[in-house]
């Protein structure tokens, strides 16, 4: 939060800095060409004489809870001239059982142009600027929703900009609760955990990006390991599991609508 950020101290940061950035907090990974003793060799000389440090308990992170749906509205200038319509549910962590029927569900529904949103929110309200988000975290995480408009439609001339984002939520609310009662089809599934997979593939093209997910999975519970099992998870998950996990997961939600900011007219000075 902004209060948090202005009432930091230089000693504030100097100490937390000095309890977490110690070498038994730490995960290295290296990635390239080079061998296990090479990459032991230059770690032991980076860190030596660097002494451990005494750790806080970890009592983790609470789950956060919604007891009903939320909505915001507001506007801005960094909406440009677009309107934004992002809704969010609460989701499991990567040490949750139903992290891969997560990641599987939350694909179904806006993960690519064949995309349940993309499908319909295009065919319906022709709107292309559509997508899911699920990240990875080790506690708690969320889904994100979200669909960018011209708030004014060429083909919609007489509606506001509140009626187009609010046939916008009514679509996708529609869709979400359709993938909460009705199985994914076989192309469905299939195509929803092929995106899955795929995408996940495509994140590790450049070596950094292969080090920063072997440590990030060391850091955040799974291990090194699931680096490689992520794709069988994701083979196994059934139609089942992915309305199992919309039922449970994908109820009340919080919706954020920005908008804008429009100028009034000047008065008719005659």
């Amino acid at each position: 939060y902004e209060r948090t950020i202005r009432q930091s101290t230089p000693a504030d940061l100097q100490q937390f800095y000095s309890t977490y950035y110690v070498p038994n907090n730490m995960v290295i990974s290296i990635a390239g060409d080079v061998t296990v003793e090479q990459a032991i060799d230059r770690a032991s000389k980076a860190f030596a004489g660097v002494p451990e440090g005494r750790l806080p308990t970890n009592r983790g992170m609470p789950d956060e809870r919604l007891d009903r749906c939320k909505l915001r509205a507001a506007e801005t200038d960094l909406a440009a001239n677009y309107a934004s319509l992002m809704l969010g549910w609460l989701a499991p962590g990567m040490g949750s059982s139903d992290f891969a029927a997560m990641a599987v569900a939350a694909n179904a529904l806006g993960g690519g142009k064949g995309s349940i949103m993309f499908r319909e929110l295009r065919s319906k309200l022709g709107i292309y600027d559509v997508g899911a988000m699920y990240p990875r975290h080790k506690y708690q995480s969320h889904v994100l929703a979200y669909a960018f408009t011209n708030p004014f439609k060429a083909s919609l001339p007489s509606l506001t900009a509140n009626v187009v984002l609010e046939d916008v939520k009514a679509a996708l609310t529609s869709e979400v609760d359709k993938l909460k009662e009705e199985p994914l089809s076989d192309k469905e599934l299939v195509r929803a955990k092929g995106y899955t997979i795929g995408s996940y593939a495509l994140q590790h093209q450049h070596i950094f990006d292969r080090a920063f997910y072997l440590a990030w999975l060391e850091a955040v519970g799974p291990g090194y390991e699931y680096d490689r099992r992520f794709a069988d998870d994701v083979e196994k998950v059934t139609a089942e599991d992915v309305r199992q996990v919309a039922r449970k997961y994908l109820t009340n939600y919080a919706a954020v609508v920005l908008l804008p900011k429009t100028e009034s007219p000047e008065a008719d000075g005659g």
